[in-house]
Protein backbone atom coordinates (compact mmCIF):
# COMPACT_ATOMS: atom_id res chain seq x y z
CA UNK A 1 0.00 0.00 0.00
CA UNK A 2 2.80 2.45 0.81
CA UNK A 3 4.39 2.04 -2.64
CA UNK A 4 1.01 2.61 -4.31
CA UNK A 5 0.46 5.74 -2.22
CA UNK A 6 3.86 7.03 -3.27
CA UNK A 7 3.22 6.31 -6.94
CA UNK A 8 -0.30 7.75 -7.19
CA UNK A 9 -1.23 11.01 -5.51
CA UNK A 10 -4.68 12.49 -6.05
CA UNK A 11 -4.63 16.15 -7.04
CA UNK A 12 -7.28 17.14 -4.50
CA UNK A 13 -5.18 15.69 -1.71
CA UNK A 14 -1.90 17.06 -3.06
CA UNK A 15 -3.28 20.52 -3.72
CA UNK A 16 -5.70 20.90 -0.82
CA UNK A 17 -3.43 23.56 0.67
CA UNK A 18 -3.16 25.35 -2.67
CA UNK A 19 -0.77 25.35 -5.63
CA UNK A 20 2.24 26.89 -3.84
CA UNK A 21 3.05 23.77 -1.81
CA UNK A 22 3.04 21.58 -4.93
CA UNK A 23 5.32 24.00 -6.79
CA UNK A 24 7.71 24.20 -3.82
CA UNK A 25 7.95 20.40 -3.77
CA UNK A 26 8.88 20.49 -7.45
CA UNK A 27 11.58 23.10 -6.72
CA UNK A 28 13.28 20.76 -4.27
CA UNK A 29 13.05 17.70 -6.51
CA UNK A 30 14.19 19.48 -9.65
CA UNK A 31 17.12 21.19 -7.91
CA UNK A 32 18.60 17.70 -7.46
CA UNK A 33 18.03 16.75 -11.10
CA UNK A 34 20.83 17.11 -13.60
CA UNK A 35 19.17 15.82 -16.78
CA UNK A 36 15.58 16.74 -17.62
CA UNK A 37 13.67 15.10 -20.43
CA UNK A 38 10.17 16.45 -20.86
CA UNK A 39 7.37 15.92 -23.35
CA UNK A 40 4.12 17.85 -23.56
CA UNK A 41 1.31 17.67 -26.08
CA UNK A 42 -0.89 20.76 -25.76
CA UNK A 43 0.97 23.27 -23.65
CA UNK A 44 4.41 24.74 -22.98
CA UNK A 45 6.39 22.89 -20.27
CA UNK A 46 6.32 24.61 -16.89
CA UNK A 47 10.01 25.55 -16.77
CA UNK A 48 9.56 27.60 -19.96
CA UNK A 49 6.30 29.33 -19.01
CA UNK A 50 5.85 33.06 -18.52
CA UNK A 51 4.09 34.20 -15.33
CA UNK A 52 0.90 35.02 -17.24
CA UNK A 53 0.86 31.67 -19.04
CA UNK A 54 1.44 29.84 -15.76
CA UNK A 55 -1.32 31.86 -14.09
CA UNK A 56 -3.82 30.90 -16.75
CA UNK A 57 -2.94 27.20 -16.52
CA UNK A 58 -2.98 27.17 -12.70
CA UNK A 59 -6.27 29.04 -12.56
CA UNK A 60 -7.86 26.34 -14.72
CA UNK A 61 -6.62 23.67 -12.29
CA UNK A 62 -7.86 25.61 -9.26
CA UNK A 63 -11.31 26.08 -10.80
CA UNK A 64 -11.62 22.46 -11.95
CA UNK A 65 -10.76 20.99 -8.53
CA UNK A 66 -12.32 23.77 -6.40
CA UNK A 67 -8.99 24.43 -4.70
CA UNK A 68 -7.85 27.32 -2.49
CA UNK A 69 -6.93 30.20 -4.79
CA UNK A 70 -3.25 30.88 -4.10
CA UNK A 71 -2.32 31.15 -7.77
CA UNK A 72 -0.15 34.21 -7.17
CA UNK A 73 2.00 32.31 -4.66
CA UNK A 74 2.06 29.27 -6.96
CA UNK A 75 3.38 31.39 -9.81
CA UNK A 76 6.21 32.74 -7.65
CA UNK A 77 7.25 29.18 -6.82
CA UNK A 78 7.05 28.14 -10.48
CA UNK A 79 9.23 31.07 -11.51
CA UNK A 80 11.75 29.90 -8.91
CA UNK A 81 11.80 26.56 -10.72
CA UNK A 82 12.58 28.44 -13.94
CA UNK A 83 15.88 29.67 -12.47
CA UNK A 84 17.28 26.19 -13.10
CA UNK A 85 17.45 27.01 -16.81
CA UNK A 86 20.20 29.48 -15.97
CA UNK A 87 22.03 27.36 -13.42
CA UNK A 88 25.14 25.42 -14.38
CA UNK A 89 25.03 21.65 -14.13
CA UNK A 90 21.49 21.16 -15.45
CA UNK A 91 20.60 19.93 -18.95
CA UNK A 92 17.16 20.15 -20.54
CA UNK A 93 15.75 18.26 -23.49
CA UNK A 94 12.15 19.26 -24.19
CA UNK A 95 9.85 18.00 -26.93
CA UNK A 96 6.39 19.40 -27.64
CA UNK A 97 3.79 18.88 -30.34
CA UNK A 98 3.36 21.76 -32.79
CA UNK A 99 -0.23 22.24 -31.62
CA UNK A 100 1.11 23.49 -28.26
CA UNK A 101 2.30 26.63 -30.07
CA UNK A 102 -1.24 27.68 -30.93
CA UNK A 103 -3.63 25.67 -28.70
CA UNK A 104 -6.12 28.00 -27.05
CA UNK A 105 -5.31 26.95 -23.49
CA UNK A 106 -4.51 30.60 -22.67
CA UNK A 107 -5.67 33.94 -24.15
CA UNK A 108 -3.97 34.91 -27.42
CA UNK A 109 -2.23 37.95 -25.90
CA UNK A 110 -0.70 35.71 -23.22
CA UNK A 111 0.32 33.17 -25.84
CA UNK A 112 2.12 35.81 -27.91
CA UNK A 113 4.30 36.83 -24.95
CA UNK A 114 4.91 33.16 -24.19
CA UNK A 115 6.19 32.49 -27.70
CA UNK A 116 8.41 35.58 -27.56
CA UNK A 117 10.04 34.20 -24.41
CA UNK A 118 10.28 30.71 -25.86
CA UNK A 119 12.23 32.01 -28.85
CA UNK A 120 14.92 33.10 -26.40
CA UNK A 121 14.77 30.04 -24.18
CA UNK A 122 15.36 27.57 -27.02
CA UNK A 123 18.75 29.19 -27.69
CA UNK A 124 20.09 28.63 -24.17
CA UNK A 125 23.26 26.50 -24.27
CA UNK A 126 21.93 23.83 -21.90
CA UNK A 127 18.54 23.52 -23.65
CA UNK A 128 17.66 21.22 -26.53
CA UNK A 129 14.13 22.05 -27.66
CA UNK A 130 12.31 19.97 -30.24
CA UNK A 131 8.92 20.48 -31.87
CA UNK A 132 7.03 17.68 -33.61
CA UNK A 133 5.37 19.11 -36.75
CA UNK A 134 1.75 18.08 -37.07
CA UNK A 135 2.47 16.35 -40.39
CA UNK A 136 5.66 14.61 -39.22
CA UNK A 137 6.01 10.84 -39.10
CA UNK A 138 5.48 10.04 -35.42
CA UNK A 139 7.93 7.39 -34.20
CA UNK A 140 6.12 7.25 -30.83
CA UNK A 141 2.49 8.06 -30.14
CA UNK A 142 2.11 11.37 -28.24
CA UNK A 143 -0.49 9.99 -25.86
CA UNK A 144 0.22 12.08 -22.77
CA UNK A 145 2.85 14.40 -21.36
CA UNK A 146 5.60 13.10 -19.07
CA UNK A 147 8.89 14.14 -17.53
CA UNK A 148 11.94 11.95 -16.93
CA UNK A 149 14.16 13.28 -14.14
CA UNK A 150 17.64 11.80 -14.53
CA UNK A 151 16.96 8.06 -14.56
CA UNK A 152 15.27 7.93 -11.18
CA UNK A 153 11.64 8.87 -11.79
CA UNK A 154 9.05 9.45 -14.51
CA UNK A 155 6.40 12.01 -13.62
CA UNK A 156 3.00 11.96 -15.31
CA UNK A 157 0.17 14.36 -14.58
CA UNK A 158 -3.37 13.23 -15.35
CA UNK A 159 -6.65 15.02 -14.84
CA UNK A 160 -7.15 13.39 -11.45
CA UNK A 161 -3.69 12.58 -10.12
CA UNK A 162 0.07 12.77 -10.32
CA UNK A 163 1.99 9.57 -11.01
CA UNK A 164 5.63 8.95 -10.08
CA UNK A 165 7.06 5.84 -11.71
CA UNK A 166 10.35 4.60 -10.28
CA UNK A 167 10.70 0.97 -11.44
CA UNK A 168 13.62 0.53 -13.84
CA UNK A 169 11.49 -1.18 -16.50
CA UNK A 170 8.97 1.67 -16.37
CA UNK A 171 11.70 4.29 -16.76
CA UNK A 172 13.23 2.35 -19.67
CA UNK A 173 9.84 2.22 -21.41
CA UNK A 174 9.39 5.98 -21.16
CA UNK A 175 12.96 6.57 -22.30
CA UNK A 176 12.20 4.58 -25.46
CA UNK A 177 9.01 6.56 -25.97
CA UNK A 178 10.88 9.85 -25.47
CA UNK A 179 13.58 8.83 -27.95
CA UNK A 180 10.88 8.12 -30.54
CA UNK A 181 9.20 11.46 -29.94
CA UNK A 182 12.54 13.26 -30.11
CA UNK A 183 13.29 11.53 -33.42
CA UNK A 184 10.02 12.94 -34.78
CA UNK A 185 10.90 16.51 -33.82
CA UNK A 186 12.76 19.32 -35.53
CA UNK A 187 15.36 21.42 -33.74
CA UNK A 188 17.39 24.59 -34.12
CA UNK A 189 16.32 26.97 -36.88
CA UNK A 190 13.49 24.70 -38.01
CA UNK A 191 12.01 24.76 -34.50
CA UNK A 192 12.46 28.53 -34.19
CA UNK A 193 10.72 28.99 -37.55
CA UNK A 194 7.71 27.03 -36.29
CA UNK A 195 7.58 29.22 -33.18
CA UNK A 196 7.89 32.41 -35.27
CA UNK A 197 5.16 31.27 -37.68
CA UNK A 198 2.84 30.48 -34.76
CA UNK A 199 3.62 33.83 -33.17
CA UNK A 200 2.83 35.65 -36.42
CA UNK A 201 -0.46 33.79 -36.71
CA UNK A 202 -1.51 34.91 -33.24
CA UNK A 203 -1.06 38.57 -34.19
Amino acid sequence: MQSIETMYVEWRRSLKAGTRKRQRERVAMEAETRHFRMFETFYIPGLFQTPDYAASVMTSVVELHHLPDDVEQGIKARMERRHLLFTRGHRFHAVICEVALTAGVVPATVHVRQLDQLLGDVTLPNVRFGIIPTTATHHSLPLTGFWILDRRVVQIETLAASLALTQSHEITLYERAFDGLAASAVYGKAARDLISDARAGLG
